[in-house]
Protein backbone atom coordinates (compact mmCIF):
# COMPACT_ATOMS: atom_id res chain seq x y z
CA UNK A 1 0.00 0.00 0.00
CA UNK A 2 1.20 3.29 -0.97
CA UNK A 3 2.10 5.64 1.79
CA UNK A 4 0.54 9.24 1.67
CA UNK A 5 2.45 11.72 -0.24
CA UNK A 6 1.39 15.28 1.17
CA UNK A 7 3.23 17.30 -1.68
CA UNK A 8 0.83 15.29 -4.23
CA UNK A 9 -2.24 15.80 -2.24
CA UNK A 10 -1.33 19.65 -1.97
CA UNK A 11 -0.92 19.84 -5.69
CA UNK A 12 -4.42 18.05 -6.01
CA UNK A 13 -5.77 20.57 -4.06
CA UNK A 14 -4.43 23.55 -5.52
CA UNK A 15 -5.51 22.41 -8.78
CA UNK A 16 -9.14 21.97 -7.17
CA UNK A 17 -8.87 25.54 -5.64
CA UNK A 18 -8.23 27.21 -9.05
CA UNK A 19 -11.25 25.45 -10.58
CA UNK A 20 -13.52 26.51 -8.30
CA UNK A 21 -12.28 29.67 -8.09
CA UNK A 22 -12.54 30.18 -12.27
CA UNK A 23 -15.66 28.48 -11.76
CA UNK A 24 -16.97 31.26 -9.28
CA UNK A 25 -16.17 34.28 -11.29
CA UNK A 26 -17.74 32.84 -14.56
CA UNK A 27 -20.61 34.64 -15.49
CA UNK A 28 -23.93 32.62 -14.17
CA UNK A 29 -27.70 33.03 -14.34
CA UNK A 30 -29.99 31.39 -11.53
CA UNK A 31 -31.66 28.19 -12.17
CA UNK A 32 -35.56 28.68 -11.86
CA UNK A 33 -36.78 25.11 -11.05
CA UNK A 34 -33.73 24.79 -8.90
CA UNK A 35 -34.50 27.99 -7.14
CA UNK A 36 -38.60 27.41 -7.44
CA UNK A 37 -37.39 23.87 -5.18
CA UNK A 38 -35.67 25.28 -2.94
CA UNK A 39 -38.51 27.89 -2.02
CA UNK A 40 -40.79 25.01 -2.08
CA UNK A 41 -38.25 23.33 0.76
CA UNK A 42 -38.24 26.08 2.47
CA UNK A 43 -41.99 26.96 2.46
CA UNK A 44 -43.15 22.97 3.64
CA UNK A 45 -40.59 23.06 6.33
CA UNK A 46 -42.33 26.64 7.74
CA UNK A 47 -45.68 24.83 7.21
CA UNK A 48 -45.12 21.71 9.18
CA UNK A 49 -43.01 23.20 11.87
CA UNK A 50 -45.16 26.66 12.46
CA UNK A 51 -46.77 25.15 15.71
CA UNK A 52 -43.52 23.97 16.68
CA UNK A 53 -41.60 25.66 20.04
CA UNK A 54 -38.26 26.57 19.48
CA UNK A 55 -37.73 25.45 16.07
CA UNK A 56 -36.70 27.55 13.50
CA UNK A 57 -36.76 27.28 9.70
CA UNK A 58 -33.85 29.32 7.96
CA UNK A 59 -32.86 29.34 4.37
CA UNK A 60 -29.30 30.09 3.10
CA UNK A 61 -28.28 31.04 -0.47
CA UNK A 62 -25.35 31.08 -2.33
CA UNK A 63 -22.99 29.54 0.37
CA UNK A 64 -20.49 28.12 0.81
CA UNK A 65 -20.99 28.68 -3.22
CA UNK A 66 -22.65 30.95 -5.57
CA UNK A 67 -24.38 27.14 -7.41
CA UNK A 68 -25.28 26.10 -3.60
CA UNK A 69 -28.05 26.65 -1.20
CA UNK A 70 -29.88 25.02 2.37
CA UNK A 71 -32.78 24.88 4.29
CA UNK A 72 -31.72 24.44 7.74
CA UNK A 73 -34.67 23.23 10.59
CA UNK A 74 -32.64 23.48 13.93
CA UNK A 75 -34.72 22.55 17.37
CA UNK A 76 -34.78 20.77 20.51
CA UNK A 77 -37.14 18.26 19.16
CA UNK A 78 -37.89 17.44 15.62
CA UNK A 79 -41.23 15.61 15.31
CA UNK A 80 -42.59 15.47 11.59
CA UNK A 81 -46.41 15.12 12.47
CA UNK A 82 -47.90 11.90 10.12
CA UNK A 83 -50.20 14.46 8.48
CA UNK A 84 -47.18 16.42 6.72
CA UNK A 85 -45.11 12.97 6.38
CA UNK A 86 -46.15 13.43 2.25
CA UNK A 87 -44.92 17.15 2.47
CA UNK A 88 -41.50 16.18 4.42
CA UNK A 89 -40.84 13.52 1.68
CA UNK A 90 -41.61 15.55 -1.56
CA UNK A 91 -39.41 17.86 -0.18
CA UNK A 92 -36.58 16.01 1.01
CA UNK A 93 -36.72 14.55 -3.04
CA UNK A 94 -36.30 18.20 -4.38
CA UNK A 95 -32.94 18.52 -2.38
CA UNK A 96 -29.69 16.59 -3.51
CA UNK A 97 -28.75 15.92 -0.12
CA UNK A 98 -31.02 15.51 3.43
CA UNK A 99 -28.97 15.30 6.47
CA UNK A 100 -29.89 14.84 10.38
CA UNK A 101 -27.56 15.77 12.99
CA UNK A 102 -27.25 15.74 16.50
CA UNK A 103 -25.47 18.23 18.20
CA UNK A 104 -23.95 18.66 21.31
CA UNK A 105 -25.72 21.26 22.62
CA UNK A 106 -29.07 18.75 22.61
CA UNK A 107 -30.47 20.58 19.36
CA UNK A 108 -31.26 18.49 16.45
CA UNK A 109 -30.77 19.80 13.40
CA UNK A 110 -32.15 18.85 9.53
CA UNK A 111 -30.70 19.66 6.41
CA UNK A 112 -31.60 19.59 2.83
CA UNK A 113 -28.88 21.04 0.88
CA UNK A 114 -29.66 22.19 -3.03
CA UNK A 115 -26.85 21.95 -6.14
CA UNK A 116 -27.45 23.73 -9.39
CA UNK A 117 -28.79 27.38 -8.20
CA UNK A 118 -27.05 29.15 -10.40
CA UNK A 119 -25.88 27.94 -14.06
CA UNK A 120 -22.60 29.23 -15.97
CA UNK A 121 -22.77 30.68 -19.09
CA UNK A 122 -20.02 29.73 -21.59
Amino acid sequence: MDSFNEQEFEKILEVMRKAEKASENSVAVLSAPRMEAIDFCERVCKMIFAGAEDVKVTTTLHKPYRSMGNVTVKGPEITIPRKYMEWFCRAAEFADNTEIYCQINGTTKLVFTFHGLTQRIN
